[in-house]
């Protein structure tokens, strides 16, 4: 017999995730998405949250679902800054929600969840009930592009005499799509509380 983290890492290792099913072995969670699935994270007491392309899941250990959300599309362009406004000439129109970066902050009982629209903001979420309390920080974060990659994970700041705490680190591929991309740094960590640089290059 495995001890639970080893197990739970072989089962995922085996697993697959496609258009809306997660496949363990022989078997198939159907999940109500028709795009892909991208990031997953495990809590610390081993429920499963999973982000794709306008939609965010919350499941249990054995891969059931508990709880499920839509964050798109929505009407966006890349022409708008992350808080929504845009100028005169710019039409919105309905854009699809690529998930860009999925992570647990135990400290604050939250998910955080950026996506491609809105220049790759993110939301918070309550890690026990994903459908309520959801807020939006209109913050530039992430990429802006379905293809464009981002890398995250929370971690102490402690490569200076004044940090304390935790940050989010965010490495973030460069795009050219839209107005305020650089705005967007390579790399950066940023508050917990609002998203905002805590330093960046």
């Amino acid at each position: 017999w495995l001890p639970w983290p080893i197990w739970y890492i072989i089962v995922l290792s085996i697993s697959s995730f496609s258009e809306g099913n997660i496949y363990e072995n022989d078997r198939a969670t159907r999940l109500d998405s028709d795009q892909d699935l991208g990031d997953f994270v495990v809590s610390s007491n081993h429920e499963v949250y999973v982000g794709g392309t306008n939609v965010l899941y919350h499941l249990d250990w054995n891969l059931d679902i508990l709880e499920s959300v839509k964050t798109g599309p929505e009407l966006d362009s890349a022409r708008c800054h992350a808080s929504g406004t845009c100028p005169q000439d710019v039409a919105k129109s309905l854009t699809n929600n690529t998930n860009k970066a999925l992570v647990i902050d135990d400290e604050n009982n939250k998910l955080i969840v950026c996506g491609s629209i809105r220049q790759g903001s993110c939301s918070k979420y309550q890690l026990q009930n994903i459908s309520s309390q959801v807020e939006f920080l209109p913050e530039p974060v992430a990429a802006n592009e379905a293809g464009s990659s981002t890398f995250a994970f929370i971690g102490p700041q402690r490569y200076n005499r004044w940090g304390h705490g935790n940050v989010l680190y965010v490495g973030s591929t460069f795009t050219h799509h839209g107005d305020y991309r650089h705005d967007v740094p390579a790399i950066a960590s940023r508050n917990l509380h609002d998203l905002r640089f805590a330093e960046w290059s």
